[in-house]
């Protein structure tokens, strides 16, 4: 069994992720492995992957015929691994390959190990815009109003898993959106896996999926309805279309 895999979901990242893939390969050791999930891309994420790793035997790529959401790629990616640890990573390289010794350091002693960009010891090299910052504070704050999490960054895109945990906790996710970060920690914590937040060195970069003033009201209202229904057991199944 390999140490560890590494998941990067990709939706048209072609201008982003060539520079974070060979970061990633200049930090890959032979017994871990990377899976890039390209979520049914409509531009040349594919090729830009595959040009950039080359023909190295510990990497993967899979594609989606079709965009499913960040969710349901992380998912795919995580099933679709074997190592002893797992660990996902944003694909436009805003926390750097370098990361994920100190998150495998962790993953030794914990379950859940979460990236955090509030951390005392975090290093934020580029902020985000200011109305990025706030959203992320309000909604941390939402999220742990309904589901007492006690997490200080719910979103921040760099999470990592022993193997029993995540295959525990992503069997069980149904949401396929932005949201199945939120699922996923409650499943988690539901469980009882000891969870670990740790700070890193992150840096925001342009050109994001998430729009803030478009995003902003489903997220919260889709928070609300995925605690709702998470509550009722005979409802989970709908959660699926969140």
């Amino acid at each position: 069994m390999k140490e560890l895999s590494i998941i990067v979901p990709c939706y048209n990242e072609e201008k982003r992720v060539r520079a974070f893939a060979r970061d990633l390969i200049k930090h890959l050791k032979s017994d871990w492995e990377i899976i890039f999930v390209d979520d049914g891309s409509i531009d040349k994420t594919y090729d830009v992957i595959r040009d950039s790793t080359g023909k190295k035997r510990n990497v993967r790529i899979i594609k989606h015929r079709r965009n499913h959401g960040k969710g349901t790629a992380v998912k795919t990616g995580v099933l679709k691994s074997t190592s002893e640890y797992v660990v996902f990573m944003d694909a436009d390289g805003s926390t750097p390959a370098k990361e994920i010794n100190k998150m495998v350091g962790e993953l030794r002693e914990y379950d859940v190990v979460l990236g955090s960009r509030v951390m005392p010891d975090s290093d934020i090299k580029t902020p985000q815009p200011f109305y990025r910052t706030l959203f992320s504070r309000l909604f941390n704050f939402y999220v742990n109003a309904l589901f007492r999490l006690g997490v200080s960054d719910t979103l921040c895109g760099f999470k990592g898993f022993s193997r029993k945990s995540a295959e525990q906790i992503f069997r069980r996710i149904r949401t396929s959106g932005w949201i199945f970060d939120i699922e996923m920690l409650a499943h988690a914590k539901k469980m009882g896996f000891p969870i670990k937040q740790i700070g890193i060195e992150w840096s925001h970069k342009s050109g994001s999926k998430l729009s803030v003033f478009r995003s902003v009201p489903k997220m919260f209202v889709n928070v609300l309805k995925l605690y709702i229904v998470m509550r009722n057991q005979d409802k989970y199944k709908d959660v699926k279309n969140i």
